[in-house]
């Protein structure tokens, strides 16, 4: 029953209405997910499970790879401007 209630738990977020005197430190996505996979690590338990996040870590990082490489192109592209069409 433990382990049900901490797998269940992964899907609750807290909602904090307090305001920070700081700007946040920004993390890319792919460290996003980095982190979210290693603090759930105890639910990874099979081979498969392990392939399956380095698959989509393999992914994540390659969009944002070709995400950072599109900006270099077009670094003042605006959404709706006719020159980035």
């Amino acid at each position: 029953m433990r382990e049900l209630k901490r797998g269940v738990a992964i899907f609750r977020e807290t909602i904090d209405f307090s305001v920070h005197d700081e700007l946040p430190v920004t993390i890319t996505f792919n460290q996003v997910i980095a982190q979210t996979i290693q603090a759930h690590a105890e639910f990874i338990t099979t081979p498969e499970d392990k392939k399956v996040c380095a698959e989509i870590q393999t992914l994540i990082n390659n969009m944002v790879e070709r995400a950072l490489k599109s900006a270099e192109v077009m670094p003042y592209c605006k959404l709706g401007s006719k020159f980035c069409e």
